[in-house]
């Protein structure tokens, strides 16, 4: 409901006859209509959601939590701080979380001053929200904080550190990788290291690639997957061996990450180790880093992934290829259209589109008529599309397809390429059974700018689909034709406000189009 706010403003109590459905359609407006109010008594408005953050109403204050994430505006900041003292554990907390979201000098200080607070849940929170702050200060006071008495709170501290990437973290991160007895912490600071991507820290790395925990070990290699270096690259192949599968999995990402040649051959070994397998997610990262390093010799390898056990892995491995380009490629992606993954197929069809063959072009025509799923003819539409040389007429032709969305996508392409050609054929779709083609051909039209089709997109003015004739006005102004003055003086009469203002806006155009011709 609204009440009557200071000087008469109407504010937004979010109240009771808000329910969880509704928070994102009602608080919006509610913040909207609050952030107004900040020049006329911003703080009796912050303080009445503070109340219902007090209340033991969980329903209220759980609206007041949200209500208060959704402030942006620095005029709140000072009514925020104002609150801080308050006694309350969850008004506080939010309150810390809430101001991490300013990028406001202001909330420097209080931030660092919670560091020292009572409650372990506050500090936390604290941490947090300093590492979101975008100020070099907030360093020294986190460094001082990996001291803290409490586990969860230097926990955080760790994982902030290396979200902040600042080289002053460097050394105490290193010394809770080697030295720490906690190994979520050894953790924690492996993967705080893998982003600052400092080189100093890579032999640090890889001694934890030793460590007797599995979790150290994977965030060690995953950390070594951000760095461009020879020894990084060296431990990752090693990765490729490891016995076990998380292991190996971070080690392949990583090495997509280089696109090292160097990494062929390990990688090509992996695809046929028995040890994969069962794994068919490590394959499918196998096929995508090979298909990054786009080395020539791995194109047998892709090849036979086409005919995996997995679908997800042969879609991959058909990406994969289509970025390679390599016509050794074209005959097996020619097969892999009969395959009985429907994604599948559509990767293949746009590898082929990238390989740019006559025969692949052939292929991609047949897929037209032949493959019974409608996404998948859209897809081979829009690849002859983008192709050298699109074939237009090979398009031109699905307009007659028994799917609409095939038609649509026909149009829409036809447009695009503004071939001649096209116009009569999209003429006659201005008379399809579906809104959607019928709205679609006029934008095509639009975009070719032939003056011929006036006549026929006059006679579709009288539409019933008031999106249809919205698109025909457009279209009649792009056209910019004195033909066209009529019809869209016309069009002002329509029912449809949108109409009528696309219409006006046309009419202007054409008007300073004109100006300009005479000066």
């Amino acid at each position: 409901m609204l009440t009557d706010g200071p000087r008469g403003y109407k504010t937004a109590v979010y109240m009771k006859l808000i329910v969880r459905k509704s928070y994102i359609i009602v608080l919006p407006l509610f913040v909207s209509l609050l952030q107004i109010g900040f020049a006329v008594g911003a703080d009796m408005q912050i303080e009445k959601l503070l109340h219902d953050l007090r209340g033991e109403d969980m329903t209220l204050r759980g609206e007041a939590v949200v209500a208060l994430h959704q402030l942006r505006d620095p005029k709140a900041v000072p009514f925020l701080l104002d609150a801080l003292g308050d006694e309350d554990l969850l008004v506080r907390g939010t309150l810390l979380r809430i101001l991490g979201n300013f990028n406001d000098e202001r909330v420097l200080e209080p931030l660092i001053a919670a560091l020292n607070d009572s409650d372990p849940v506050i500090r936390t929170q604290a941490v947090s929200s300093l590492g979101k702050v975008q100020d070099g200060r907030v360093i020294e006071p986190l460094l001082s904080t990996l001291y803290d008495d409490d586990r969860q709170v230097r926990l955080r501290v760790v994982d902030v550190l290396g979200g902040i990437n600042d080289p002053r973290s460097v050394e105490h991160l290193v010394a809770i990788l080697l030295d720490n007895e906690d190994e979520l912490f050894r953790s924690k600071a492996a993967e705080g290291l893998g982003k600052i991507k400092d080189a100093s820290t890579i032999s640090s790395l890889i001694i934890a690639l030793n460590d007797e925990h599995s979790e150290v070990q994977q965030a060690a290699i995953k950390g070594l997957g951000n760095f461009s270096d020879s020894r990084a690259v060296d431990s990752l192949i090693a990765g490729l061996k490891d016995d076990n599968p998380f292991i190996r999995r971070a080690a392949i990402e990583g090495l997509g990450k280089f696109k090292d040649g160097r990494a062929v051959e390990p990688m090509i070994a992996a695809l046929r180790d028995p040890a994969n397998k069962d794994y068919p997610d490590i394959r499918r990262n196998l096929a995508f880093a090979l298909g990054e390093i786009e080395d020539s010799s791995v194109t047998e390898p892709l090849i036979s992934l086409l005919s995996d056990n997995d679908w997800q892995v042969r879609k991959t491995a058909a990406s994969a290829l289509g970025r390679m380009n390599d016509p050794r490629s074209m005959v097996p992606l020619i097969a892999t259209l009969k395959d009985s993954d429907p994604f599948t197929r559509e990767a293949t069809i746009e590898a082929l589109g990238k390989v740019n063959d006559p025969e692949a072009k052939k292929t991609l025509m047949s897929v037209l008529k032949e493959d019974e799923n409608p996404d998948i003819r859209r897809r081979a539409i829009s690849v002859l599309g983008e192709m050298k040389d699109p074939e237009v007429m090979a398009i031109i032709s699905t307009l007659g397809d028994d799917h609409w969305k095939v038609r649509r996508e026909a149009v829409l392409i036809l447009g695009k390429l503004q071939d001649r050609r096209a116009t009569k054929p999209l003429v006659d779709v201005l008379k399809d059974r579906n809104p959607d083609v019928r709205s679609s051909a006029a934008l095509a039209l639009g975009e070719i700018k032939d003056p011929d089709t006036i006549g026929s997109l006059m006679g579709a003015m009288k539409d019933e689909n008031t999106d249809v004739r919205r698109n025909i006005v457009f279209a009649l102004g792009e056209i910019n034709d004195a033909k066209v003055i009529e019809p869209l003086k016309a069009a002002m009469k329509d029912t449809d406000t949108t109409v009528r203002a696309i219409a006006a806006e046309s009419l202007k155009k054409m008007s300073r189009h004109g100006d300009k011709k005479k000066k």
